[in-house]
This record gives C-alpha cells, structure tokens and sequence, in this order.
C-alpha cells in the first residue's frame, strides 16, 4: 500500500509538473503575443505620424511659396538675403513643438542650392544628381512630399515650386526629421532606432564605429540606444519583424523613400522593466 502511495504521489507530482510546464509556457507565449501586438499597434502609430508629417511638410511648403518675403528671395537670387528669409521662418516655425527641429532649404530653377537654413557656407551646389524629388518638381511644377534621403540625410520632405510673374524660378523645401517618432516611442515606453542604408553615405553620414550596426548607420544615436546595442546586433531585423533575447524584444519596420524604395529601418525595443503587463493589456483590449 505504502509503496503504492508512494507511486501515486510521483505519478500525480509528474503530472504537476507538466502541466505547470504547459502552463508556463502558455502563458510566457501570450506575453509574447501581447509584446508583439503592442509593437503593430505603435508600428501603426507612427505609420499615422509620418503619414501627417508628410501632410504638414507639404502644405507649410505651398504656404511658403505664396509668401512675398520667399518670392523676394527668388527675385533677388542672393544668398545672404534667402538665408535670412529662411531663418526667420524656421524661428517662427520652430516655436511649434512638433517642428522644434524643421529647416528649410531653398532652390534656384537650375536645382541648385539657393541657401540652407542649417548652413550658411553650403549653397550652390548642384542636386539634380541625387534628389529625385527636385527632378520631379522641375519637369510637372506641383507640389510633391515625402521621404526622401538627402547628402546630410533622410527627412520627411514638403517641396513646393516658385513661381514669379507665372514663371518658375525654383522650389521650397521644407524638412522635418523623425524626433516625433521618438517622442511617440517615448510615450509609449519603447526605445526606437532610426536606421539607414550605408549606400547613403556622405560627406556628413560616415561611419564613426559607433554609430552603425550591420550595413546601416544609426541615425539616432544616444546613451540609452547604445546600452542596447549589443543585443540589437542579434537582431536579424531586415528577415524578422519580432524577436526576444532574454527580457528583450525588438521589432522592425522597412523605411521607405517616396518612390517605395527600402532605404532603411525603424527598430523599436522593449524591456519588461519599461512597461507593465497591465499596460499592455489595456492597449490591446
């Protein structure tokens, strides 16, 4: 009888183990699916943001174009005077805190550079070898917006063409860079790496070691990021959207130009200890 018993209680301790196992897992895979779910939900998010970035460059632009101070620029043609025309609106615009960090760059109609809000020293230039956007707004004269990567790097672009007297006498860009996707990645407890292609690399995107990860540069780097960077080199992000190492998750979304062209990735990252299961819950539910 004891020895029975004694067979009884291991059978019914085995059996207590593997369902605590299947249980476990159960929930541990749930965890993850509602990680995952929380990505594709701030994944959508930002789709939304750059969508309404892409709106708000593009109609700051037209607006742009209209002015009597921007048409005085390209009346003139003179750099000193379109610096100060570009910086007084980049002040003004500036005071917006979701434009905290816009520039402005303005274009002769030979598609060189008329003067840059962020450079005193850098115009004339010539940047119809590269710009895609500027080629398009020189041959149809509409407005056109989007993302597009530059000689200093990616931006949401809004470009509007300028006309005086009905004549086209260049474009007004409007640039805004991806600090919104941070603050909304920030507010929602994630961490976020803005990446970009190293075939994009310029006289100002250079690989400084530090600042790139595989065959991308990290256009974005900080403190924080940089602590998780050994784990993201773990990341097979340009072949999986998700994946776990230990406490921590990542998740990838392709960045694509205004022509659908993949230049890049947006990587969010999760801890256990930046958000609360409950936090979680309440997002997905």
């Amino acid at each position: 009888m004891s020895k029975l018993f004694k067979i009884l209680s291991l059978f019914i301790f085995v059996c207590f183990v593997v369902i605590a196992g299947f249980y476990l897992h159960y929930l541990q895979n749930q965890k993850e699916q509602n990680i995952k779910k929380y990505f594709d939900f701030n994944s959508e998010l930002m789709s939304k943001s750059l969508e309404n970035e892409r709106a708000n460059s593009l109609a700051i632009a037209i607006l742009l174009s209209k002015n009597s101070n921007i048409i005085s620029c390209y009346q003139k043609q003179n750099h000193e005077y379109c610096m100060d025309v570009a910086k007084d609106f980049v002040g003004i615009l500036s005071q917006v805190p979701s434009y905290k960090n816009i520039n402005i760059h303005m274009h002769n109609a030979q598609t060189q550079s008329l003067a840059r809000s962020w450079d005193e020293n850098k115009f004339g230039d010539n940047l119809s070898g590269f710009r895609y956007m500027l080629n398009d707004i020189k041959r149809n004269m509409q407005p056109v917006a989007g993302i597009e990567v530059g000689r200093c790097g990616i931006f949401m672009r809004g470009i509007a063409p300028v006309f005086v007297d009905k004549k086209f006498q260049g474009s007004i860009e409007v640039m805004l860079d991806f600090s919104q996707l941070e603050t909304i990645a920030k507010s929602q407890g994630l961490n976020i790496f803005i990446l970009l292609n190293k075939s994009f690399e310029s006289d100002c995107i250079y690989n400084t070691g530090e600042n790139s990860i595989k065959n991308y540069y990290i256009l974005n780097p900080n403190v924080n990021n940089m602590n998780i960077l050994p784990n993201l080199r773990r990341f097979d992000f340009e072949n999986l959207n998700f994946a776990k190492f230990g406490s921590s998750y990542f998740y990838s979304k392709v960045l694509r130009d205004v022509s659908n062209n993949k230049v890049g990735y947006i990587i969010l990252y999760y801890n256990d200890d930046l958000i609360t299961t409950s936090r979680l819950d309440l997002i997905i539910h």
